[in-house]
């Protein structure tokens, strides 16, 4: 009788001791899972905190720059030692972008101009056309698309095809916010979005800066590709590669001409070129509107735990749009 009283209660206590085991290894678990969130709590936090941090000193470096003309050598355009890697408290923030240069993709580290690129809002249907990827019936319904009327260009496409459709919407009749919505224009594909993204913008008057545009965007612009050319080279200075403390640049509009002919053989015809574009007022020297492209990381780890896009308006200093990932 004693003995099997003594068995009971070594069970009991083994019972006792596995339920105490388990809530203890539950409640482990618990500590340990709230610990983890509050770290990365912290760190959201912290990220945050370093985010708004990167913006001023990308806002300030903008202001700093008061020269009459933006170029690619400029403070703002490649420049590691302000923009790769800096260190605030736990955690480092990058400003990066990539550009194509001798045909091979470079990464720069600093803010991208928005003038350099075609403007979507204002670039007429022989612009947009000017793309390899965009046909008449694609540019006509962007240019459709952002219009205020409601008659639609020989291949575009209004409000009466959109409401037609599975899923009806309506067709916008205004300026385009962001590139994204040109998802919503017939005959964009998420795939040519992709490729026509980084060499499109919504901000900006429509003018195209000659300094920092690519040789894409020149021919775009109705630039032959020899003249095209020239102007990269000439820009390149003596080293032959952009961003460069050698390179050179046009300090005003109406000087381009002057300037190219008393470098290079130009033709009647690449002259008329340069005409065109000054007289429709489609080029510029000067640059307002900036992207950052921002990367954060924390306590040294090789992981990125937060991405931003931004764009600045450098005259007023204020952040117009702002993306997360």
């Amino acid at each position: 009788m004693i003995k099997r009283t003594t068995g009971s209660i070594l069970i009991v206590t083994l019972w006792i001791l596995t339920i105490l085991l388990v809530f203890t290894l539950g409640f482990a678990r618990r500590v340990k899972m709230e610990l983890k969130l509050s770290a990365m709590l912290k760190d959201k936090i912290e990220s945050a905190q370093i985010t708004k941090a990167s913006v001023r000193k990308a806002i300030a470096v903008l202001k700093s720059d008061d020269s009459f003309c933006d170029t690619l050598n400029d403070v703002w355009s490649n420049n590691p030692d302000m923009f790769k890697g800096i260190t605030i408290n736990r955690g480092e923030f990058t400003i990066f972008y990539s550009r194509e240069d001798n045909q091979e993709e470079e990464i720069c580290y600093g803010l991208i101009d928005e003038e350099r690129k075609i403007n979507i809002n204002t670039a007429s249907l022989e612009v947009l056309m000017s793309f390899e990827e965009i046909d008449e019936a694609i540019a006509s319904a962007i240019i459709d698309w952002r219009d205020s009327d409601d008659t639609p260009l020989t291949e575009g496409a209004e409000n009466s095809y959109y409401q037609s459709l599975a899923d009806p919407y309506s067709c916008k009749n205004g300026p385009f916010q962001t590139k994204d919505e040109l998802i919503l224009v017939k005959g964009v594909t998420p795939e040519l979005l992709t490729k026509l993204k980084e060499e499109l913008t919504v901000y900006g008057e429509g003018k195209v800066n000659i300094n920092t545009c690519s040789i894409k965007t020149l021919k775009v612009l109705g630039l032959n590709d020899n003249l095209s050319q020239l102007i990269v080279d000439y820009r390149k200075g003596s080293d032959g590669k952009e961003g460069t403390e050698d390179d050179k640049f046009f300090k005003k509009v109406n000087e381009i001409k002057d300037t190219l002919e008393g470098i290079y053989s130009i033709s009647e015809e690449d002259l008329l070129q340069i005409d065109k574009l000054t007289s429709q007022d489609l080029i510029t020297v000067k640059s307002k509107y900036f992207q950052a492209c921002m990367e954060i990381k924390m306590d040294g780890n090789s992981e990125i735990i937060q991405k931003v896009e931004a764009t600045i308006d450098r005259e007023k200093g204020h952040i117009i749009y702002w993306h997360e990932e």
